[in-house]
């Protein structure tokens, strides 16, 4: 506040310290700058002698001061109301959400704010499939939709993805609003208590080239039923891929990752496949699990 001569000395009138005017490291605004460590300490001192109330009312008029405020103090003052920086708008879950305003006006006239939807409200989600695939592992008594799939796959081709959105419209009885985007989750649940002996790895899509994979068809239950029938991708081995688990899950952990997005039909997402955990006992419960797939489709 003191970048001038002017305000320099009318300063050190205030305080009434001639100490400041004589002596040589604050003489100018060049050696001020040179010394403000020392000076800093000498005027911090003073300044705690009042508040900043007290402070403005001495120096009103004389400097060109100004309070720092905190967040608090910034949004409630004169200026901040007067201004229209901060508003109120509607929202659903608590009453008189108070946000900060555009800092642009057009015409003299500050945009409106308006509450951004819920997370989720603009999508839409629909199953891949009616009800939940389980899977038992070979050496269990059990009986499920289907044997763990011990080789590495992708689940969809850019064809059948769309194919599969017709069909899961069509099965739920969807009207979906227009989109831009869909995506296909799957999610895979261990229902078998830790350490399974045989669990999921996913691959990094990243490590996987187009020339590593190839089609396939694939049945799952009766041949006959729309959806059961379609063409996948198979992953051939590659020492480049980097392949991930996760041991010792429990029931209350589920894995969820991607396998297709229109928004990027050429990528491989997770290449996925079950296998023998060679940590795991003998004597290991027998891998029991329950996958589900989702189709989210974005505005």
């Amino acid at each position: 506040m003191c970048m001038t001569e002017k305000f320099w000395e009318a300063l050190v009138t205030v305080l009434g310290d001639e100490s400041l005017r004589a002596d040589p490291r604050f003489v100018d605004g060049h050696r001020r700058h040179r010394h403000r460590k020392e000076l800093t300490e000498i005027l911090d001192p003073v300044f705690r002698r009042g508040t900043t109330e007290q402070w403005l009312d001495k120096l009103a008029g004389v400097l060109p001061v100004g309070p720092v405020n905190d967040v608090a103090s910034a949004l409630t003052s004169p200026f901040t109301t007067a201004s229209g920086m901060v508003q109120t708008v509607p929202h659903p879950h608590k009453a008189d959400l108070r946000l900060l305003g555009n800092p642009i006006k057009v015409n003299g006239v500050r945009a409106d704010l308006t509450v951004c939807p819920p997370l989720g409200a603009d999508n839409e989600v629909l199953p891949q499939r009616t009800g939940l695939l389980l899977r038992f592992g070979e050496r269990s008594e059990e009986q499920g939709s289907a044997k763990p799939a011990r080789f590495a796959h992708l689940d969809y081709t850019t064809p059948s993805a769309y194919r599969f959105v017709e069909l899961v419209t069509e099965w739920e009885h969807a009207e979906l609003a227009p989109y831009r985007r869909f995506a296909s989750y799957q999610t895979w649940r261990a229902t078998s208590p830790p350490p399974q002996d045989n669990t999921l790895a996913i691959c990094d899509g990243r490590t996987v080239a187009n020339d590593d994979t190839m089609e396939f068809d694939v049945t799952i239950g009766h041949e006959a039923v729309p959806g059961n029938t379609f063409v996948s991708r198979v992953c051939k081995a590659n020492d480049a891929h980097r392949w991930f688990y996760f041991s010792n899950l429990t029931r209350d952990e589920l894995l969820i990752f991607k396998a297709f997005d229109s928004a990027a039909p050429d990528a491989n997402n997770a290449a996925h496949t079950a296998f023998d955990d060679p940590t795991a006992p003998r004597d290991a419960v027998p891998r029991a699990s329950v996958e589900a797939g989702l189709f989210a489709f974005f505005e």
